[in-house]
């Protein structure tokens, strides 16, 4: 897992564990202040599966922490490693939407589930059309299902440098995109007169790329993931003396009394 600007802006970090055994680490990559060459220090943690080793093995990890050393060098300075950057800062694209107050968007239904039918979307095949289902609305399951309609498997993502995005906002490989955009964009400008059509007015929702990525902040993650887990009920304890005791919940032990077992000494 890798993250950018990331503990501070300008770093990153990578983050990287086995689930069956016990290898894991992170490096964290930051570039050197008061450098007048563009120089970058890293700094890795790893998790070793002994905390004790024999003399002998010194000698070894002094040759593994040069291989080490030579192979990052490499992998920075690598040939075409500055084209590698160009391509992967343009690599994805991101789309929000915006002004959908008065429902969710529309998507194109058949005859007998829609909401509403428009003349104008006959003549590309998409007259009826209908509500987006969701229990909460999240632009990359929109943008999915909307392309699915049309014919088209695009993968779409709501997590860009392993930070997840606001639901208005949504990633897709540029190139999927492009080849997408020109069909798509034609389609949903039905889909805005439709959504006018069902709810009156001149208001209707638009797609367009985002030049920045707004990741939702990681205090608020915290507190998401805190409303997802199950409340746990506090266990009463009961102190006699120098024993504990845990209070029943009579409705479960079918009405037992609130006593201490006997004890029985042997």
């Amino acid at each position: 897992k890798i993250r950018r600007d990331y503990p501070c802006e300008g770093h990153c970090a990578l983050a990287f564990w086995h689930e069956d055994k016990a290898h894991e680490g992170c490096f964290a990559i930051r570039p050197m202040e008061n450098s007048l060459a563009k120089t970058f220090e890293l700094a890795a943690v790893l998790r070793l599966p002994e905390d004790k080793f024999a003399s002998w093995a010194t000698f070894q990890f002094r040759t593994l922490m040069s291989i080490a050393h030579k192979t990052v060098e490499w992998m920075f300075n690598r040939p075409g490693i500055e084209r590698l950057r160009v391509l992967d800062q343009n690599f994805y694209v991101i789309l929000q939407i915006q002004s959908f107050g008065r429902g969710f968007p529309l998507i194109p239904s058949a005859e007998s589930d829609a909401v509403v039918t428009i003349d104008a979307g006959a003549q590309l095949g998409y007259p009826h059309w209908k509500r987006f289902e969701s229990d909460r609305f999240r632009m990359p399951e929109y943008i999915k299902c909307f392309l699915a309609i049309m014919g088209l498997e695009v993968e779409t993502y709501d997590h860009l440098d392993s930070r997840k995005l606001v639901p208005y906002q949504c990633v897709l490989r540029r190139s999927d995109w492009e080849t997408a955009k020109p069909r798509f964009l034609e389609v949903f400008r039905l889909a805005k007169t439709a959504y006018r059509r069902c709810n009156g007015g001149t208001v209707a929702p638009g797609i367009q790329q985002a030049e920045l990525a707004r990741p939702i902040p990681d205090a608020e993650l915290g507190q998401e993931d805190l409303r997802r887990r199950p409340e746990k009920r506090p266990i009463p304890w009961v102190i006699r003396k120098t024993f504990l005791d845990v209070r029943e919940d009579r409705t479960e032990t079918g009405g037992r009394p609130d006593r201490r077992a006997r004890t029985t000494k042997f």
